[in-house]
C-alpha cells in the first residue's frame, strides 16, 4: 500500500465529517430565512450552540455508518456511480435511525425541514466532496506521476497484451509497465525493487512450474510486493477437482 493511497483513503474520514457537519448548519440556517419562514413559522427554540453540539454527535455516528457500508475501503475498486449510491444508502439508513430516535425522544428536536433538507444536502455534498477528492487524486497520479504503482508483467498471452493495451490508454487507473517479459527475471525484479521501482506484479505465463510461482510468490510478499496471479482454465478447473474431491 502506497503512502499517497493511505493519505487519500485516511482523509476522506474528516472530509466527510466536515461535509455532514456543514449540511446540517445549512439547513438550520436555511429554515430561518424569511421565505421558508412565510410558509411554516419556527415553531421550536434551539439556539445555534445547542444545535451544533447535537449536530457534532449525529455526524460522528454518520460516519460510522458509512464505515458500515464500506465506504472508506482502501484500496476499493468501486465506480463513482456505486459510491454515489453507497453515500445516497447510507445516509438513507442514517436519517432513518435519526427519524425513530426523535419519534421516541420528540423533545431533542422537531423540525423535519431542517432533517430532511439536512438529509439531502448531505448526500449532495458529500458526494461533491468525493468526487473532487477522486479528480484531484487523478490529476496527482496523470500529470505528477504520484500515486501511481509500477507493474512488473509476466506472460505472453491475449491476457497480457489486453493488459498492456488498457494500461497504456487509460493511465487513470493508476498503473504504469515498469517491463514486460515472457519468464521471471529474477535478476531484473531485484533490480527493480532496489531502485524502488516496483509496487506490483502479475503473473500470466500459463506455463509457470509450481516451483518457480511459488518462489515468486515468496519474493513478493518479503519486499511487500502486491501479487497477482492470472490461472488458466485447466488449472482453475483441476482446483476445482481437488475441491470436490
Amino acid at each position: 500500500m502506497k503512502k499517497v493511497e493511505l493519505f487519500f483513503s485516511a482523509f476522506r474520514v474528516p472530509l466527510d465529517y466536515m461535509m455532514l457537519v456543514f449540511s446540517g448548519l445549512l439547513a438550520f440556517y436555511l429554515r430561518k430565512t424569511p421565505t421558508i419562514q412565510e410558509l411554516q413559522p419556527v415553531l421550536y427554540d434551539f439556539s445555534v450552540r445547542q444545535y451544533l453540539q447535537g449536530l457534532l454527535v449525529v455526524s460522528a455516528f454518520f460516519v460510522i455508518i458509512f464505515a458500515l457500508e464500506g465506504l472508506y475501503k482502501i484500496q476499493s475498486t468501486k465506480g463513482r456511480l456505486m459510491e454515489l449510491y453507497q453515500i445516497a444508502r447510507a445516509i438513507a439508513i442514517g436519517l432513518m435511525l435519526v427519524v425513530l430516535a426523535l419519534f421516541l425522544e420528540p423533545e431533542w428536536y422537531s423540525s423535519r425541514f431542517v432533517i430532511l433538507t439536512g438529509a439531502f444536502l448531505a448526500i449532495f455534498l458529500v458526494s461533491f466532496a468525493r468526487m473532487s477528492l477522486r479528480a484531484f487524486q487523478s490529476y496527482l497520479l496523470v500529470n505528477k506521476g504520484i500515486g501511481v504503482r509500477r507493474l512488473f508483467l509476466i506472460g505472453d498471452n491475449d491476457f497480457a497484451n489486453s493488459l498492456k493495451k488498457i494500461i497504456k490508454d487509460q493511465p487513470r487507473m493508476g498503473y504504469v509497465l515498469v517491463d514486460h517479459r515472457d519468464e521471471i527475471d529474477w535478476q531484473r525484479l531485484d533490480l527493480l525493487k532496489k531502485q524502488g521501482k516496483l509496487d506490483e506484479v502479475i503473473q500470466s505465463n500459463p506455463k509457470i512450474n509450481k516451483k518457480d510461482l511459488f518462489k515468486l510468490k515468496e519474493f513478493c510478499i518479503r519486499n511487500k510486493v502486491v501479487f497477482k496471479y492470472i490461472p488458466t482454465l485447466i488449472q482453475t478447473a483441476n482446483f476445482k477437482l481437488e475441491i470436490l474431491l
